[in-house]
């Protein structure tokens, strides 16, 4: 996702419905795709990273959301200060790019899945493009929960189950450049 991206910001009721309709059969992976139009989005994603570092992205990503048009570089450190961060920590992880790392991770994580748009979801390696409805999302998981239940019920060991599930999903070819 990006922080910037308005359809991003769309999506977040529906997934929010996802997590609680589904509370113990779903668990949501963040991933960061700051678009190159979207010029505040990378230091959006690093303050995001920084508060994951003190154990609050959560809330991070939410202020970030429903702050959208205040990701100007002097604005991070209000949102750390609003979710309750050691602002010293967070100044210094967000000045020295300390989760830039991280950030290139997401970014290379996208390019090799050939995600070229956000919002971008997987359901075990099944693609779900753009601000989609909770009824489009709740299809796919029940499609999955389905598949799920056959095969554990066919014998695949619950500690195997993921694998066994996204061993169809998007494979990836990793370019000589990104790897």
């Amino acid at each position: 996702t990006d922080f910037q991206c308005p359809f991003c910001s769309r999506v977040r009721p529906a997934l929010a419905q996802v997590e609680k309709s589904y509370a113990g059969k779903v668990r949501m992976v963040f991933k960061n795709q700051p678009l190159s139009f979207h010029k505040l989005a990378p230091l959006a994603a690093e303050a995001g990273l920084c508060a994951h570092a003190q154990g609050k992205f959560w809330q991070m990503e939410e202020r970030l959301f429903s702050h959208q048009r205040e990701l100007a570089p002097q604005q991070p450190q209000a949102h750390a200060q609003a979710i309750g961060l050691d602002t010293k920590k967070f100044a210094t992880c967000l000045s020295s790019h300390a989760q830039r790392p991280a950030l290139n991770r997401d970014v290379r994580l996208a390019a090799q899945l050939e995600v070229t748009g956000t919002p971008t979801v997987f359901v075990n390696g099944r693609k779900v493009g753009g601000a989609q409805p909770f009824g489009v999302f709740a299809r796919v998981v029940e499609q999955e929960v389905s598949r799920a239940k056959k095969a554990l019920a066919g014998g695949t060991p619950a500690n195997k189950l993921y694998g066994e599930l996204i061993a169809q999903g998007k494979s990836l070819k990793v370019r000589a450049e990104l790897g």
